[in-house]
């Protein structure tokens, strides 16, 4: 099986397109807008998305750029289920192949952007709670406590037990 894992396109994703190899899962961890308030955006990426023929299924969660899935997540969500090919996650799962795939967009907060929740809180703790165990694939906009989680801001992302 062929997994390829993108993320942070911030309506740039044409310009990777040559780079993705195809294979059967595509998934796109979050940041697909710029600012997120612009529908354009979100259509653009999802008409570029729903194209990529060399892979069989396509999976994306929202990021904190992503503000249209936290603002206005009934409309959000409607104009993704105009592309039945991609399967947009959020504190939910998919089945693909006989893998397990979780997708959550919550992260400790951060800049005041999208899916941001008091770090080390219960909303947090809450949002995390609900990862099923077991599952196979989980994909996250924050990146795995310890690795990579210390931005140019001095914010380190703390992990919640």
């Amino acid at each position: 099986m062929i997994i390829t894992f993108i993320s942070d396109t911030h309506t740039k994703h044409k310009q990777c397109e040559m780079d993705l190899p195809g294979g059967d899962i595509l998934i796109h961890s979050g940041d697909i807008m710029g600012s997120g308030y612009h529908w354009s955006e979100l259509q653009d990426f999802l008409k570029w998305f729903s194209s990529l023929d060399q892979y069989t299924h396509k999976i994306f969660i929202a990021g904190n750029h992503d503000r249209l899935f936290e603002n206005e997540p009934y409309d959000a969500t409607r104009m993704v289920r105009e592309y039945p090919n991609v399967n947009y996650l959020q504190d939910s799962f998919c089945g693909i192949e006989g893998l397990r795939i979780w997708g959550s967009p919550w992260q400790p907060e951060f800049c005041q952007w999208a899916f941001n929740l008091p770090r080390n809180g219960e909303d947090l703790r809450e949002k995390w709670s609900w990862i099923p165990n077991p599952i196979d694939i989980l994909v996250t906009h924050g990146p795995a406590f310890g690795h990579l989680d210390v931005s140019g801001f001095g914010f380190q992302i703390q992990l919640i037990s």
